[in-house]
């Protein structure tokens, strides 16, 4: 990961962290299917696909064998980061809908703010397991580092960041688009 990037993911982190919210819990748990196991999603390198509940929000989302899971403290409840050994990042930062465009314009302007280069893509929407994505994918000096910022909305906002280098990013996109296909209502 490269001194960018990881600015860029601390930053990002931070101006989530930043906007008042009240705290709501998560948990961690699975439901088996056909490439998922038994075993409960918890911090570190996960041994199996694995399903993370975040319960406030209503959603769920896939933790891929040999990625690692970190949790900390954020603004509504925990922040999930699911990275490959590579650098591929991808999180999940729980929101009040008052504050959802405040943190992501905080977040995407903390970026701009330190990248040498930043070229915002336009805003997408696209469906995910009935759920409206809203987002945009920018290039970050000059391509040598990755951000897709964006959300869906369950029974709160959850703002998805995929970011990395560029190299790990594009050699871990089937992976990222797995996460991001697993992405639902919770069950």
């Amino acid at each position: 990961m490269t001194k960018t990037h990881k600015i860029a993911v601390i930053l990002m982190i931070a101006a989530a962290m930043h906007c008042q919210a009240q705290g709501l819990g998560g948990s961690l748990a699975t439901k088996k299917t056909t490439t998922e196991s038994t075993a409960a999603a918890k911090p570190g390198i996960s041994t199996e696909n694995a399903t993370q509940k975040i319960e406030a929000a209503g959603i769920q989302f896939l933790v891929p064998k040999d990625w690692k899971l970190e949790e900390m403290a954020g603004p509504v409840g925990p922040i999930y980061r699911v990275m490959s050994k590579d650098g591929a990042a991808f999180g999940f930062i729980t929101t009040e809908q008052e504050d959802l465009q405040t943190r992501i314009t905080a977040m995407r302007d903390a970026v701009k703010k330190k990248a040498k280069d930043f070229k915002p893509g336009p805003e997408q929407t696209e469906t995910v397991n009935e759920l409206e994505y809203v987002h945009q994918s920018d290039t970050i000096d000059g391509g040598a580092a990755i951000q897709d910022l964006g959300y869906v909305k369950a029974t709160l906002p959850v703002i998805l960041v995929q970011a990395g280098d560029a190299a790990p990013m594009k050699a871990r996109a089937a992976e990222l688009q797995a996460i991001l296909q697993s992405v639902k209502k919770s069950e």
